[in-house]
């Protein structure tokens, strides 16, 4: 996976939350609620890896603190190149020790459009309402 033309290494998405935005209607004196689904809100997805050098580390960091719409890029199956990218908005990462050399890391990526893009065409897959 790269984050942007950083690597990510041992990196997986670990899990992805979509939202809808709703808007809820309450009425003065009465027991009724009423709710309008206004369409999709933005998706969360995690990301957590692993890497092994103070470099990658660094520059993980600094990748997921710039306040700008990034790409992450990943493969369409276990085996392909990172082929495939969601335009996205990041947190900055956490990090846990797992060995003297070794952090895990964990951030949360944020896209508004929850399509995903093929990286030769920069268009959207088909099939996803775009």
């Amino acid at each position: 996976m790269k984050l942007g033309t950083t690597n990510l290494p041992g990196a997986y998405i670990s899990d992805i939350k979509h939202a809808l935005k709703i808007v809820e209607h309450e009425y003065d004196y009465g027991d009724i609620t009423d709710y309008t689904v206004l369409g999709s809100g933005p998706t969360r997805l995690t990301i957590t890896g692993l890497c092994n050098s103070e470099t990658d580390r660094i520059a993980i960091e600094y990748v997921c603190r710039q306040a700008i719409e990034k790409k992450l890029y990943f493969p369409s199956t276990p085996s392909a190149t990172d082929d495939r990218y969601y335009r996205v908005y990041t947190e900055a990462a956490s990090w846990s020790l797992e060995t003297p050399k070794h952090w895990r890391y964990t951030f949360v990526a944020m896209t508004v459009v929850p399509w995903v893009y093929s990286a030769s065409t920069n268009q959207p897959i088909s099939g996803q309402g775009a």
